[in-house]
């Protein structure tokens, strides 16, 4: 789910991420990642329909919906 790969993404990458409005914390994405990808790099490759507006500032990612999603 969301919520396990966001949990997942802090422990492995030490990176504070920071949930920020309604985001469905139970979607589920598959996926895997060989390349050496950071933590921002994999939260936006699991962002296909672009239905979450990602930002980093240094050692955080804030994460909320991306409000032009569904206009």
């Amino acid at each position: 789910t969301f919520s396990d790969i966001v949990d997942h993404l802090r422990r492995t990458f030490g990176v504070n991420i920071i949930v920020s409005g309604k985001i469905s914390a139970d979607t589920r994405y598959y996926g895997s990642f060989i390349n050496g990808e950071d933590a921002f790099q994999i939260l936006s490759a699991l962002n296909t329909d672009n239905a979450l507006d990602l930002r980093q500032k240094d050692n955080c990612i804030i994460i909320s919906p991306n409000k032009s999603h569904n206009q």
